[in-house]
């Protein structure tokens, strides 16, 4: 038997092109896939916002949710910074996602021990240069000096001469899920004391452990 949805929310967009438009990857998935409209690189440690060429007017009570995508979050270092992140009825600009590389160089032992498939998605480490003298082919001041204990550290490149661990997001790749929620108007009402008001379990923050 098919379910069908009935008394479906209208939520109006705006798109830069039509290969932004959003998708369910499946009839009955939650979230709808934002894809990148752009090609951009993110290195080690880097936090971009990810430009979705989507624009979104949502009607009031309702919001709309970014959450991560579970493939991406298991196979990359790429992470949402602020998730989830929250889109308001009333925002009408282009919907960013904040995405950084959790991928760190001084990590690289226990990072592929942990997940060897970022060998494949990373390719081979093609150079090794000391800190210092990378800065120097990247820096505007050719005569940069580190402090002795930093000038020996290593930093490894890949093929392209990015930093080894540098994140490849391409153009339409599908990068965060969007959630549209129904929200609930409250009313805050002050008392002198919250603990007479039905049940309390006592304790501090996380007082409920671990199981």
């Amino acid at each position: 038997m098919t379910l069908k949805p009935n008394n479906l929310t209208q939520v109006y967009i705006e798109l830069c092109s039509a290969e932004q438009m959003l998708h369910r990857a499946s009839p009955y998935s939650a979230a709808y896939d934002l894809r990148s409209r752009e090609e951009l690189w993110l290195s080690p440690g880097e936090t971009k916002a990810i430009p979705t060429g989507v624009k979104m007017a949502l009607p009031p009570g309702f919001e709309l949710e970014v959450r991560p995508r579970s493939g991406l979050s298991l196979k990359s270092r790429l992470r949402l910074a602020n998730s989830p992140g929250t889109i308001d009825a009333d925002f009408r600009g282009e919907l960013m996602i904040i995405m950084e590389n959790r991928f760190c160089q001084s990590e690289i032992p226990q990072i592929i021990a942990a997940n060897s498939l970022l060998l494949e998605r990373f390719g081979p480490i093609a150079e090794i240069l000391s800190l210092e003298a990378y800065l120097k082919t990247k820096s505007a001041d050719k005569n940069i000096t580190l402090p002795e204990e930093l000038s020996s550290s290593l930093v490894y490149l890949d093929q392209a001469g990015n930093l080894w661990g540098t994140e490849h997001i391409l153009a339409q790749e599908r990068v965060a899920q969007a959630l549209v929620k129904s929200l609930q108007e409250v009313s805050f009402n002050l008392v002198e004391s919250v603990a007479e008001i039905g049940s309390d379990r006592g304790g501090g923050f996380g007082h409920s452990g671990r199981i």
